[in-house]
């Protein structure tokens, strides 16, 4: 819905589309009556494993289009399940700063993540961006926690309500958590656009934002 949403009153037309699932053992016949479509544009809107498979599918099958893949299935993980050559050129976005080595970077919230999931010895990779967002919205609420004036559930929620610009040790820069209570409750409303080259994603432009613009 997000989608046709905005592309409507565009030029752009969508000639075929195919349902997916996280169930679905493959999707290699959604994906050949994709290609048979003749598209010139491919949006992958799937769990990491459906999505990883298209991604691979795309490459492999000589049809490469271009390939518009949703944050949920581009994380570096996936992309090195299915060969990162296959996904070269692929374009997704991202509110949280790229991670893609577990060498230190010199960005001190990439660092101290890093750090981090090393003491803790955590049950996931570096670059697994399930855990880098929930390491961001740990963050988030401690920032809460330090502002409550009452160790109240009310207080917690007049607080997350008014979020004014927090920074986040994951956010990308240009971005900050805002919120207004009574009209504006999403606290990130801003991504960057990225291009994986075949070993890191690249930016594309600068920040795009839709603080407040977001519809409930």
């Amino acid at each position: 819905k997000a989608f046709d949403s905005a592309i409507d009153g565009t030029n752009i037309k969508v000639i075929e589309r195919q349902p997916v699932t996280s169930q679905d053992p493959t999707v290699e016949t959604q994906l050949n009556t994709l290609k048979a479509s003749g598209a010139d544009t491919l949006v992958i809107i799937a769990a990491p494993r459906q999505g990883g498979e298209a991604i691979r599918f795309q490459s492999e099958s000589g049809w490469k289009p271009l390939t518009l893949v949703t944050n949920l299935s581009s994380a570096y993980p996936v992309l090195q399940s299915v060969g990162l050559e296959n996904a070269k050129g692929i374009i997704t976005s991202d509110f949280l700063k790229p991670i893609t080595s577990d060498q230190k970077s010199g960005d001190e919230g990439v660092d101290h993540y890093l750090d981090a999931i090393k003491a803790a010895k955590v049950n996931f990779v570096f670059a697994n961006t399930i855990g880098q967002t929930g390491y961001a919205i740990g963050d988030a609420l401690i920032q809460s926690l330090e502002k409550l004036k009452d160790p109240t559930r009310e207080e917690l929620m007049k607080v997350v309500h008014n979020m004014n610009g927090w920074k986040n040790p994951l956010l990308q820069e240009g971005i900050a958590m805002t919120t207004k209570e009574g009209s504006d409750i999403y606290p990130v409303e801003a991504l960057q656009l990225y291009q994986f080259d075949g070993q890191e994603y690249v930016p594309l432009g600068g920040v795009l934002d839709f603080e407040g613009k977001t519809h409930e």
